[in-house]
């Protein structure tokens, strides 16, 4: 069965030929004969049976190709279940004329209703309620289960807690939108906190990777080269390095064309990191991720020919060598840079101060200042 699945309905019609060949002998190659015809006809639905049991198979068992209640039943035996739709709710500041209640239903101005659940808990002290008990001192966002009765506008203002009349995403709105009308003389805003917590039904993908993340038979697939491969893909890294430190494992990154001459930003790093974030893998732990400071290769040299070098070209060729080849706290020998700068610049005759060049705190050259002296 299984090479039935992998087989092109081609394949499968040229098999079972062959088997016919094999019981009948030549004459079951002959085109428009009966045992051709039906060999023909036999494979083209064996194809489509194999083709359907394995749509099949995907749609119901395999969490990665599953949908709809199939996806539910494979979530169930590991205690992964959809996510519901939720109806949003939140504070709105009614304003107008003392004594006005506020009670009954609101709408949006697209037409999207919300019912009033009754007062609640002002976010701010610019006005009061009407409330049977005392508020706390730092009153919360949040349905006033104190009072009795509906809201009531005293002081030019009123909190009502309202709830989306149905759910899903839909019925979230931002802090400060203005709602329709409530009455004469009465306007509505959103409160500071907006109204939120609307949600729709989980979709397929996102209950997906619930489900992936929770079997315990899936890799984890976050090994040290894994890891670095991932951050590799992060928009603008251009090289990545991997070393231990006090049993953390430090990704240390480098954005060569965004940075020539500088450390990445703070705001890169934690970009960079967002892409560790899977939730169709285990969580990390004791890992890193840090931008690498560019340091300068200073280089004198002292010309003994009449040639000329192009200081520019040069530090262009070294800068761009030492992207290709440097590594984290590794020394390059002044015997290899030499070898380069004779490569760069032919024909110009120079001698290098002694001694290596080692990169400070284990870090890695990525740019090149040449002195003439």
């Amino acid at each position: 069965m299984a090479d039935l699945v992998n087989m092109t309905e081609r394949e499968v019609i040229n098999h079972t030929l062959r088997t016919f060949q094999a019981q009948f002998g030549a004459v079951a190659a002959l085109p428009n004969n009966n045992i051709n015809m039906t060999a023909i006809t036999i494979g083209g639905l064996i194809s489509q049976f194999a083709r359907g049991a394995r749509n099949d198979i995907d749609a119901r068992l395999m969490p990665d190709t599953a949908i709809g209640e199939n996806l539910d039943r494979i979530g169930a035996p590991f205690g992964v279940f959809r996510r519901p739709a939720k109806k949003a709710a939140g504070a709105v500041k009614a304003s107008g004329d003392d004594g006005a209640i506020i009670t009954g239903a609101i709408t949006r101005c697209d037409g999207f209703g919300y019912a009033i659940l009754g007062p609640a808990v002002p976010p701010s002290d610019d006005c009061e309620t009407v409330l049977i008990c005392e508020l706390d001192a730092c009153p919360s966002e949040g349905l006033d289960t104190c009072a009795t009765g509906p809201a009531t506008i005293v002081g030019g203002c009123a909190w009502v807690w309202v709830e989306a009349t149905t759910e899903g995403a839909l019925g979230n709105y931002p802090a400060g939108t203005d709602l329709e009308d409530f009455a004469d003389g009465v306007t509505l805003e959103v409160g500071p906190g907006g109204i939120t917590g609307g949600c729709d039904i989980e979709c397929d993908d996102d209950f997906r990777r619930r489900i992936i993340l929770a079997d315990p038979r899936r890799p984890s697939a976050n090994s040290p080269c894994d890891i670095r491969d991932r951050i590799a893909t992060a928009p603008g890294v251009t090289r990545v390095w991997i070393r231990e430190c006090c049993g953390v494992l430090e990704f240390c990154f480098a954005m060569d064309a965004c940075y020539p001459d500088s450390q990445p930003q703070a705001d890169d790093a934690v970009s960079v990191a967002s892409f560790l974030d899977d939730p169709c893998l285990a969580p990390l732990a004791n890992v890193k991720v840090k931008p690498i400071c560019a340091q300068n290769l200073g280089i004198e040299l002292s010309c003994i020919s009449g040639v000329q070098c192009d200081i520019p070209t040069l530090e262009a060729g070294l800068r761009s060598w030492l992207i290709q080849t440097a590594q984290l706290g590794e020394t390059i020998l002044r015997d290899d840079l030499a070898l380069i700068i004779r490569a760069l610049c032919p024909g110009f005759r120079f001698t290098l101060a002694p001694g290596d060049f080692v990169p400070k705190g284990g870090g890695v050259f990525t740019t090149a200042t040449v002195t003439l002296i």
